[in-house]
């Protein structure tokens, strides 16, 4: 373990989390729970870190990339109106059990999620789910339920009440959990973080942990002669919108 929070339905009050190291807040198309503008400065300016989950209904992951894709629509304009670093993932919540059918689609939303927001992919779900996750490339897990999943991120508790608020503790169990933490978090430099095309209508951007392309990498494209783009983070957080001819 190496810190501790709680995540919210709704906004908290900085004095429910003197205990905490972060706070998991919603992204969502419902306005009652999704994170807005003025929490982010003011849990940065208490010394709290920030980690995002993406949830409407708790079984839209079993809809595939199909649903990956329609909420990351929703995404964008939200994580645009908080300034959510380009390197941070947005876990997306398959808040149901991890049937052996569903499984591919769940991860299969996650990435098409991942890629329509240009973040890294990231899962919440049960032991099943996020053990599939992890065995598919996914290296962004939190969990809830019983059991652990190889490589989890973050676990998350039975719901408690915390000066009057119904909050789930969770414990973050790497380095790296996703999180936003009030010091700035590094994005990727335009100087090695690259769009390279491969054909017109597909884009690799980085490799799958950290969105950020090794050097080796890059010569090896450089060696094959793919066309190369030096992008700034806002022209990547636009990415899927604006198509590659204008950029």
């Amino acid at each position: 373990m190496t810190a501790l929070g709680v995540d919210s339905y709704g906004a908290l009050p900085v004095s429910a989390l003197a205990r905490y190291d972060f706070i998991g807040r919603y992204v969502s198309g419902s306005t009652g729970k999704c994170i807005d503008q003025f929490e982010v400065p003011a849990y940065h300016k208490a010394g709290k870190s920030l980690i995002l989950v993406y949830e409407d209904a708790a079984a839209d992951a079993a809809g595939g990339a199909n649903a990956g894709a329609a909420k990351a629509v929703i995404a964008r304009p939200v994580l645009r109106a908080i300034n959510w670093p380009v390197g941070r993932p947005v876990y997306f919540a398959c808040d149901m059990p991890g049937y052996a059918a569903d499984l591919p689609s769940f991860v299969a939303c996650a990435e098409t999620f991942a890629k329509g927001i240009v973040r890294p992919a990231a899962i919440y779900g049960d032991v099943t789910t996020c053990t599939y996750a992890y065995e598919h490339g996914i290296r962004y897990l939190w969990q809830f339920g019983e059991g652990r999943a190889p490589g989890i991120t973050v676990y998350q508790s039975r719901p408690i009440v915390v000066d009057g608020y119904s909050v789930d503790p969770d414990e973050a169990f790497a380095a790296d959990y996703g999180q936003w933490a009030p010091t700035p978090v590094p994005t990727p430099s335009t100087e090695v973080d690259m769009i390279y095309t491969l054909n017109p209508n597909y884009l690799v951007r980085g490799d799958k942990k950290t969105g950020i392309p090794n050097p080796a990498a890059l010569d090896s494209l450089r060696a094959q002669g793919i066309p190369e783009k030096k992008l700034t983070a806002e022209q990547l957080g636009a990415l899927a919108t604006v198509p590659w001819g204008q950029l």
